[in-house]
């Protein structure tokens, strides 16, 4: 049996935000990478095809909406 694997176009956005620690109110830095993928299941509303641009402009605007929670892993403790 054979088997066929599809490789779509990855969209990538990276958000970084600096902050203060809610626990310790030391100064820390968070990083996110946001992806998606131009596919034939990623459609609008209307049923078409999203675009590479549509899907990095719906990227970037989920990277610019991420608001992190400012507390270091070992003040979650």
């Amino acid at each position: 049996m054979q088997s066929v694997t599809v490789t779509y176009d990855q969209v990538k956005a990276t958000s970084t935000r600096r902050g203060i620690c809610k626990a310790c109110g030391l100064r820390m830095v968070k990083q996110q990478t946001f992806t998606n993928t131009v596919n034939p299941f990623n459609k609008n509303p209307d049923g078409s095809v999203r675009t590479y641009a549509e899907v990095l402009a719906r990227v970037q605007a989920e990277a610019a909406a991420w608001r992190p929670e400012f507390l270091h892993a070992k003040c979650e403790r």
